[in-house]
């Protein structure tokens, strides 16, 4: 099953692009497989301007990449509340995100989101494009 990371591109593999693909080697996933030339741009670009990117991946392929929204958490919602999601809200956005519970990495996130109010240090979300659910968070 694909997952949504966020992740940072330490080295392009092999140096230069490739015509098709290639492999990029990232901080939080190891090495991943890159199939098409548009992703290996966007890596690329995210790699050579430092960038934190988004990656969705399944069994070390990426299927998709983009950059990470930067953001500062405004207010996050509280464990006990209804329904599946907790609300994140955060400064630059018009409307809201948030973690659903059914999320193996809930707590995990939840956490995270947490810290990030006390410190008041920025994160970077992976959200699929168009969605509202955190996917995954730095």
């Amino acid at each position: 099953m694909p997952e949504v990371r966020v992740i940072k591109v330490v080295a392009m593999l092999p140096a230069g692009a490739p015509a098709v693909g290639g492999s990029v080697k990232t901080d939080a996933l190891g090495e991943l497989t890159v199939t098409t030339r548009k992703d290996w741009r966007t890596l690329e670009m995210g790699f050579v301007r430092g960038w934190v990117m988004s990656v969705k991946v399944e069994k070390g392929v990426v299927l998709l990449s983009w950059p990470a929204d930067t953001d500062h958490v405004r207010a996050v919602g509280s464990l006990s509340d209804p329904g599946d999601r907790v609300v994140i809200d955060l400064m630059k956005r018009q409307t809201f995100l948030y973690l659903s519970r059914s999320d193996p990495r809930f707590r995990l996130l939840y956490k995270q989101v947490e810290e990030a109010v006390k410190s008041q240090a920025s994160v970077s979300v992976a959200v699929v494009p168009g969605g509202e659910v955190i996917e995954d968070l730095r």
